[in-house]
């Protein structure tokens, strides 16, 4: 016959030197769940909290990206597993429902590791403390995980990378090696017949218009003051010349009024 409620295992068979036990709760109640009413959540004051299923303890362990709520009967028996898998990309929420009327009860869902099957039972605590307590445990954990998943994408992108870097060519100069490297440069006297294309005419040859090549000579040009000596010159002697005219006509009239 197939047993429809959870499997009782021995600790050895469930909890193996890998696992990392997280938190431990000396005192839960857990309860048979009624049918849900409606899509209102569960409440506590539904499941006869006066009259727990069974009384036992609750570890929670940490085994590779998994993290478990075991339920013990006694120090070695396990009652139920509750198996929270973070690749599921479920909230936590949906392994562990907090009642709608209370803080310290919860519906946990637990899966059988054979069959995988599954179902939901209620767990209730004493104080708040505790269902505080199995709260933060779940929650760092679970946190601790999905880092270590965003760390290990990270290092699979980088390896993905490394094989084309690998066949990118060294063209690093090895040890001994010499580059030779031509520079075509014009001859001596070309180079020097540019530079002399080049070179700006000075302030003496601007000054001096060329007669080599035009066969002109340009005029002398003269100051205004030589020019105007000149022609002072010339008018005084003009006057001197009329001068002596004048003396002479005056003779010829002298003779002839004597």
């Amino acid at each position: 016959a197939s047993e429809t409620g959870p499997v009782e295992k021995s600790v050895e068979e469930e909890v193996e030197e890998s696992a990392i036990l997280l938190l431990r709760i000396h005192e839960v109640f857990v309860y048979k769940l009624p049918p849900l009413k409606g899509h209102g959540g569960r409440r506590a004051e539904e499941w006869d909290l006066g009259n727990p299923a069974l009384t036992g303890t609750l570890s929670v362990v940490n085994k590779g990206e998994t993290v478990y709520i075991q339920i013990f009967k006694d120090a070695l028996t396990l009652f139920a597993s509750a198996p929270i898998r973070v690749d599921d990309k479920r909230p936590l929420e949906y392994f562990l429902e907090c009642c709608r009327d209370t803080s310290r009860y919860f519906a946990l869902r637990v899966e059988d590791d054979k069959s995988k099957r599954h179902t939901y039972i209620g767990i209730g605590f004493r104080d708040r403390q505790s269902a505080f307590d199995l709260r933060a445990a779940l929650d760092d954990q679970l946190r601790r995980i999905t880092r270590q998943h965003e760390a290990q994408s990270i290092s699979s992108d980088e390896d993905q990378l490394k094989p084309v870097e690998k066949q990118l060519v060294d063209l690093s100069l090895k040890e001994g090696e010499k580059i030779a490297v031509k520079i075509n440069l014009p001859p001596k006297k070309e180079k020097d017949k540019k530079k002399s294309q080049k070179k700006k005419p000075t302030q003496s040859s601007l000054s001096k218009p060329p007669t080599a090549d035009t066969g002109i000579t340009p005029p002398l040009t003269k100051s205004p003051v030589k020019a105007k000596s000149v022609i002072n010159a010339r008018t005084a002697k003009e006057k001197e010349t009329q001068a002596q005219e004048s003396v002479v006509e005056d003779d010829d009239w002298g003779d002839f009024q004597s």
